[in-house]
């Protein structure tokens, strides 16, 4: 865990994986999913003080392509973001 991003290594590890429960993202904020902090952790927009490497790549950088500078590929990115997002949001438990 010393390895893990500084905005997930407040997260509950309950497993024997040193990577946190991402089922756990909104107990680890009071019962409430941080929406916009998980896209730009996503898509690479949020300042992340790492302990190390980051063990996940920007996702938003990936998913642009070829065509970075495409406003239209932005656009597109954005949704598989958002998709992400959405994603992590509906596979939220109560906290363990």
């Amino acid at each position: 865990m010393a390895r893990m991003p500084a905005a997930t290594a407040r997260l509950p590890n309950t497993s024997t994986s040193r990577f946190p429960d991402l089922t756990q993202i909104s107990a680890a904020h009071g019962g409430t999913f941080p929406e916009e902090e998980v896209f730009r952790i996503i898509d690479g927009q949020a300042e992340m003080h790492a302990h190390g490497t980051r063990h996940m790549p920007v996702w938003g950088y990936e998913f642009f392509g070829q065509q970075a500078d495409d406003e239209r590929a932005h656009a597109q990115a954005a949704e598989k973001v958002d998709a992400l997002v959405n994603y992590l949001r509906k596979r939220q438990r109560p906290a363990s």
